[in-house]
C-alpha cells in the first residue's frame, strides 16, 4: 500500500477507536466537523465516505468533487431536506449548497471500507460462462460477470487509482475485497473464529465469507448456507476450486419454523435475496437520493430450522448470518445453536416495517440468555466471550 499520509493515520485510527466511544460523542464530534464545513451531517458523512474511498483528505475529495463530479438539481437538495425540523431547518440556508449538490451526484451506497484498492498481488480468470474469477491470497473464487449500477459509479470515483481492469472485473476486485480480504486481514474486528471448532456462514452468497471462516478453524467444517439456486451453483465451484478449505455447502432457507415460504428477490445474481419483502425493509443509514426497491417472487421453499444441522456438534467456534431482514427468525431457531457459539455476527442493516432488526435480534438473543456485547458496524456482536473482538455498546 505504501506510505499513508498524517491525514489517513488520523482516520484509521478513528476508524478503529470511535465504535468504542459513547453514540453521545461520536454524534457530538461529527456534528461540530459537519458544521465547520457548512454541510448538513448526512452529507458530511457522504463526504467522509469518498475521502475513505480515495484515501485522502477531506479537502481533496472536495477538490476531486468539483472536478469529476456533476452536482444534481438545486430541487433535489430541497425536496431532501424539506422535513428536517429543528435547528438543521433553520440554518438550513447557511449550508453549502454548492458543495451539497455535488455530494448528492456521488453513486449510492459508498462504502469506503468495502471498496478498493487493497490488493497488491491478483489475477483474473474466467473458467464458466457468464462468470468471472479472482485469483489472489491463495483461494480462487468466482462471481457472476457483471455490473450494478452502483459499481459503475463507484468505478468512475477509484478507476485512477487502480491498475487497468474492466468494470465487470472491479465488482469481482471490490467483492473480494470486502467479503474476504477485510475478514482475513482483521479478524478481530470482523469476528473470525479463533478456536478450532466447526463455523457457520448463513447468507453466504457465493462463498467469500466462508472460504474466509476457513482459514481460522483449523481444517474444521464450515457450513456455508444459501438460498438462491445459482448462487449456490457457485458456491459449489468455489468449493471446488479451493479443496483445502473445508467448506460444505448447503442449500437452505432459514427460520424459525418448517413452513413453506416465497423467496424474495431484489436483483439475480446477487446477494439480494430473502424470505421478506425488500419493500418492508429500509436501510438504517439511509444513502442520498434512495429510490424504491424492486421486489419479486423466484421460489417457494421449505424452511428449516438452524438447530437442525447443529444438534450433533458439542461447539461451535462463529456463526455469521447475514440473511436480508430475516435475522430474528434465523436467531429464534438456532436458540441451542447460539448457546454453545463462542461468538455470534449477526448482520442487520435494516428496519423491517419501522422496526430496527437489530433490535428485535438482541430481544431474541436476550430471551435465549445468550450476552449481546455490542455493535460493529451494522452487525450485532454476541457469544460466550467478547475478548478483544471489535464491538461497541448498543
Amino acid at each position: 500500500m505504501g506510505k499513508i499520509s498524517m491525514d489517513q493515520r488520523l482516520r484509521l485510527i478513528w476508524r478503529r477507536c470511535s465504535p468504542y466511544l459513547p453514540r453521545s460523542v461520536r454524534s457530538h464530534f461529527i456534528s461540530r466537523v459537519a458544521a465547520q464545513h457548512e454541510l448538513p451531517v448526512l452529507h458530511y458523512r457522504h463526504l467522509q465516505r469518498l475521502a475513505g474511498l480515495r484515501r485522502c483528505s477531506i479537502d481533496a475529495a472536495v477538490h476531486f468533487l468539483f472536478e469529476h463530479v456533476d452536482p444534481v438539481a438545486e430541487n433535489w437538495i430541497d425536496k431532501h431536506w424539506a422535513p428536517v425540523e429543528g435547528k438543521q431547518a433553520a440554518n438550513r440556508r447557511g449550508f453549502n449548497k454548492e458543495l451539497m449538490a455535488r455530494i448528492q451526484g456521488l453513486p449510492r451506497n459508498i462504502r469506503p471500507v468495502t471498496d478498493g484498492p487493497y490488493l497488491d498481488t491478483f489475477e483474473f480468470f474466467s473458467k464458466e460462462p457468464g462468470l468471472l474469477g479472482i485469483r489472489a491470497e491463495g483461494v480462487s473464487i468466482l462471481d457472476f460477470e457483471m455490473a450494478t449500477s452502483r459499481d459503475r459509479g463507484v468505478f468512475k470515483l477509484v478507476q485512477d487509482l487502480l491498475p487497468p481492469m474492466s468494470v465487470e472485473q472491479f465488482r469481482i476486485y471490490n467483492t473480494f475485497n470486502s467479503q474476504y480480504l477485510r475478514l482475513v486481514r482483521e479478524p478481530n474486528l470482523f469476528t473470525m473464529p479463533r478456536t478450532t471448532a466447526p463455523a457457520i456462514d448463513a447468507g453466504c452468497y457465493v462463498g467469500y465469507k466462508a472460504l474466509a471462516m476457513a482459514q481460522f478453524v483449523d481444517g474444521c467444517e464450515v457450513l456455508a448456507f444459501e438460498l438462491a439456486s445459482d448462487n449456490y451453483d457457485v458456491l459449489r465451484l468455489n468449493i471446488a476450486n479451493n479443496p483445502k478449505s473445508n467448506v460444505t455447502p448447503i442449500r437452505a432457507a432459514l427460520s424459525d419454523q418448517r413452513v413453506n415460504m416465497s423467496v424474495n428477490t431484489r436483483n439475480e445474481r446477487t446477494m439480494a435475496h430473502s424470505l421478506n419483502v425488500f419493500s418492508s425493509l429500509k436501510e438504517q443509514n439511509t444513502s442520498l437520493l434512495t429510490n424504491d426497491e424492486s421486489n419479486r417472487i423466484t421460489d417457494t421453499v421449505k424452511t428449516d430450522l438452524l438447530d437442525d444441522y447443529t444438534d450433533g456438534m458439542e461447539a461451535l467456534s462463529a456463526v455469521h448470518i447475514s440473511v436480508n431482514g430475516h435475522e430474528p427468525e434465523v436467531v429464534r431457531g438456532g436458540n441451542r445453536t447460539a448457546a454453545k457459539t463462542e461468538i455470534l455476527r449477526i448482520s442487520c442493516p435494516y428496519k423491517r416495517d419501522d422496526r430496527m432488526v437489530r433490535d428485535l435480534v438482541i430481544q431474541e438473543l436476550t430471551a435465549q440468555g445468550v450476552e449481546v456485547f455490542g455493535i460493529s458496524g451494522a452487525a450485532v456482536i454476541a457469544g460466550r466471550e467478547q475478548g478483544d473482538y471489535h464491538a461497541r455498546s448498543v
